[in-house]
């Protein structure tokens, strides 16, 4: 029996009987079979590579994002909690006017706690409803225990006539908004 090399040989390269048989191009078509096979395998490992990376990276990013928003969360239901658990409530506002026997212009204003944890007043904020317009701000730490009454006095000169709003802040959030007319 001929070997395809024999076959090629004694009838060329070109003639019908080989290229009937396909021996031909037999190599060709080897060779190109063999391309593409390799071609495929790199785009995969090329396809595999990427995503890992992606994923890698995707995983940092959420495990960072959501350990700060887990911490973030806590912190704010456990300081919800606290600020469910005060309660200010103002129970009267008495204007110190010019002509008064006071020391102070201003405000006196009468508070109390009625919640279960200790409020500490932070900030006291007097708008001028009538004119639309922040009056002054004052910073302060006043702690009220639970039950107890405190009188915090707001230096300003009220104009007669004018309606006011106070607004009380506390530490932890919680606004108490009240309106009088000096």
């Amino acid at each position: 029996m001929l070997s395809s090399l024999e076959i090629r040989t004694l009838l060329g390269r070109h003639s019908r009987f080989a290229s009937y048989f396909g021996i031909s191009n037999m190599g060709k078509r080897l060779r190109k079979r063999y391309r593409k096979g390799i071609s495929e395998i790199i785009a995969s490992l090329l396809m595999i590579v990427v995503v890992v990376g992606l994923s890698a990276i995707i995983f940092t990013f959420a495990t960072n994002n959501f350990s700060e928003m887990g911490s973030n969360l806590s912190n704010l239901f456990g300081n919800s909690q606290n600020a469910l658990e005060e309660r200010v409530v103002v129970e009267q506002v008495t204007f110190n006017e010019t002509g008064c026997s006071c020391t102070h212009l201003g405000v006196n204003l009468y508070v109390r706690n009625d919640g279960i944890n200790p409020s500490i007043i932070s900030a006291i904020y007097v708008t001028n409803v009538t004119a639309s317009s922040l009056v002054t701000t004052s910073t302060l730490s006043k702690q009220i225990n639970s039950g107890a009454f405190a009188i915090i006095t707001v230096v300003f000169t009220p104009d007669v006539g004018t309606t006011y709003s106070f607004t009380i802040a506390t530490q932890l959030g919680n606004t108490v908004v009240i309106n009088a007319k000096a």
